[in-house]
């Protein structure tokens, strides 16, 4: 499996690959739509991308909620779980009808297992994905009280 962290502030991407680490996934990082387009090239592409809808670029959260389409033609299977500093609703009516699997606000991410459970749920709502059965099992086993 391959993450993609697609954040602009480097500390909160470092955070969540530290969150992910337990996963034994390649983690890799961007800090704009460009250089996430360069990792989707890359093989093999992604197979899930953690996208900050506010990047520090000069376009605005709709040019990033744009690009999941292109981002998907390097990988069909692509879950995308969008996460921006915006209000709940507004991430909603952003994401709306571009086939992202979850939509949270960086508030939401307080934990290590809260940003594990929104991965979870991200996948178990994308379709067709090869790996999604094991990777669930994983996070399920990670997520359990020991």
């Amino acid at each position: 499996m391959t993450v993609l962290i697609v954040e602009d502030d480097a500390t909160i991407g470092r955070i969540w690959a530290t969150y992910l680490n337990p996963l034994g996934a390649e983690i890799r990082h961007a800090t704009s739509v460009e250089e996430a387009i360069e990792q989707m090239r890359k093989i093999p592409p992604p197979d899930l991308l953690l996208l900050d809808l506010r990047l520090s670029e000069q376009h605005g959260p709709e040019h990033t909620v744009e690009a999941i389409a292109h981002l998907r033609e390097f990988n069909p299977q692509l879950t995308v779980i969008a996460i921006s500093g915006m209000a709940d609703d507004a991430i909603q009516r952003l994401i709306d009808g571009h086939n992202v699997q979850a939509g949270v606000t960086k508030m939401e991410i307080t934990s290590q297992s809260r940003l594990l459970q929104i991965v979870r749920d991200g996948i178990a709502q994308s379709k067709g994905w090869q790996a999604s059965g094991q990777l669930l099992e994983r996070l399920s086993a990670l997520l359990s009280p020991a």
